[in-house]
């Protein structure tokens, strides 16, 4: 099958239904053996990769709009719009409130990242439970639940680094009794994490052949499982594991910044997990991405409903490289004046004006096009990069105690490949950690990291400012509003709570 295929049709699954996530009581007192019951259903390998294939529909997002819009609405724009190194328009409530730090139960953002994942958890359920059952090729087998593990811990992921205190739901529910389930303390969660990713890595192959790229590989559940740990502080045992994903040589940084994020370059070498997208439709569903019009200057045809701050272009332009430049990875993230580039055809001057200070992303964009945006994007969501892995090897392992010299072959990687100059031999343990931070912040800018850096370390990676302090100093919008102790995470969403009559709200909502 088609890659484009594989994903394109994921809409149409049939454990994907309304009916079976909210009629599963109906499903059950069903006597017609034509209907689909969870009884009849799992016969064969192909029922197990349907259902596995709509576990992979909520990583990429419902088809139609919701796969337009769901990896932007309810993943990125949560991680985008409350960090340091962003402004916004100021035009859709729900996301002015998560920038504004006014956020409430109601907020249809949180609201759909939670149940979205629920849904993704559900069906993962769904197949862990019963694939064991079928007969079929263990390989297969073997492979499909190691996939539908890494993909509920994904979601749990998200969980709780968004929510914090989260139901734990690790089979299907038999009776309606079964659906209030209170939440678990954040250390029962990482755990659940761990051990499905653990499960994961033993099962997923190194690779795929090139019409089955975009299933989840060995590769993609270590660097969770690495990051996992980095967020729980567990430094040693993050190093191991990004310590092994190094050593294998699977995955390797591509040569220049400019093409990592390429039409032409989707599943590099350096990527190791990506959403994937296609242009347009395909058999009539539509699996395109909307961030290059969400992000776009209203001039190209966007709706620049957001876009990089000064204090962050100050940060990405203060090193020059060997060669006297400016670091390449600015051009390829913001747009500017001046900048020298071509944005969708045209220059900056032709397009917004000469003398204007207005910015934009050039990261996700498809500036290398040459007219203005017509359509949405088929550009891959890069999730997991080596480049990142670098990064979170060197902070690992300053963290935990190791040579200094250690971390600085990770770091220089990264910088070598922007043409930076190698790092001085002599650098304390603090030096080192700032310079961690800022190639994090110069890297993976626009990839909905920063927040979360500012969420783990407290602040700035060596505890001199508190995240409330970073916000103010760096211009964000809502600093003045951001409460200590209470918006690291958002508010269990009002539904939860209606639905739930276990769940509490976390404190300070």
């Amino acid at each position: 099958m088609d890659r484009k295929e594989f994903f394109g049709i994921l809409g149409k699954g049939l454990l994907g239904s309304a009916a079976f996530l909210t009629g599963c009581s109906d499903l059950l007192n069903q006597n017609n053996p034509n209907t689909l019951t969870p009884h009849n259903y799992w016969q064969s390998a192909n029922d197990a990769k349907a259902n596995v294939n709509s576990i992979y529909q909520m990583f990429l997002g419902e088809t139609n709009w919701g796969a337009a819009g769901y990896n932007w609405y309810d993943r990125m724009v949560p991680a985008l719009y409350r960090g340091d190194d962003i402004g916004i328009t100021h035009d859709v409530p729900d996301w002015w409130s998560l920038a504004m730090f006014t956020i409430t139960e109601n907020n249809n953002r949180s609201n759909d990242l939670w149940s979205h994942s629920y849904t993704g958890i559900f069906r993962a359920n769904q197949a862990i439970q019963n694939i064991p059952g079928i007969d079929m090729d263990k390989s297969l087998k073997n492979r499909l639940i190691g996939e539908a593990k890494f993909l509920r811990a994904y979601f749990y992921f998200g969980l709780v680094t968004n929510f914090k205190m989260v139901p734990i739901i690790l089979s299907i529910p038999e009776s309606r009794d079964e659906y209030s389930i209170a939440q678990s303390k954040p250390a029962k969660t990482w755990a659940q994490i761990e051990k499905d990713l653990k499960d994961a890595i033993s099962s997923l192959p190194v690779s795929y052949n090139s019409s089955n790229k975009g299933r989840i590989t060995k590769g993609a559940a270590k660097g969770y499982l690495g990051k996992s740990y980095l967020y729980q502080k567990k430094w040693s045992d993050a190093v191991s594991v990004f310590n092994d994903i190094i050593k294998s040589g699977n995955h390797a940084l591509v040569p220049e910044f400019k093409n990592v994020f390429a039409l032409d370059n989707e599943f590099s070498e350096e990527s190791l997990l990506e959403v994937n997208y296609a242009t347009g439709s395909f058999k009539g569903e539509s699996i395109v991405s909307i961030r290059n019009r969400e992000e776009g200057l209203a001039e190209a045809g966007g709706w620049y409903e957001c876009y990089p701050n000064q204090w962050l272009f100050s940060q990405m332009t203060k090193e020059k490289t060997v060669g006297g430049n400016l670091d390449p990875r600015v051009y390829n993230t913001i747009l500017w004046n001046n900048s020298g580039m071509k944005y969708y055809g045209k220059t900056y001057d032709d397009l917004v004006g000469a003398g204007e200070n207005k910015t934009g992303w050039m990261k996700y964009s498809e500036a290398e096009l040459d007219h203005t945006i017509s359509d949405y994007s088929g550009k891959n969501m890069r999730v997991l990069r080596y480049a990142d892995i670098l990064l979170m090897h060197a902070e690992a392992v300053v963290r935990s105690g190791g040579t200094l010299s250690d971390a600085k072959k990770s770091i220089n990687k990264v910088r070598n490949r922007a043409n930076l100059s190698t790092l001085p031999a002599v650098m304390t343990k603090k030096e080192v950690l700032q310079e961690i931070e800022h190639q994090r912040l110069c890297e993976l800018a626009d990839e909905g990291s920063r927040w979360y850096d500012l969420m783990r370390w407290g602040g700035n990676i060596t505890g001199d400012m508190s995240i409330k302090e970073n916000l103010k100093q760096h211009g964000a919008i809502g600093a003045d509003n951001y409460v200590p102790g209470k918006h690291e995470y958002m508010p269990i969403p009002l539904s939860e709570l209606q639905t739930n009559d276990k769940a509490e709200q976390i404190n300070g909502y």
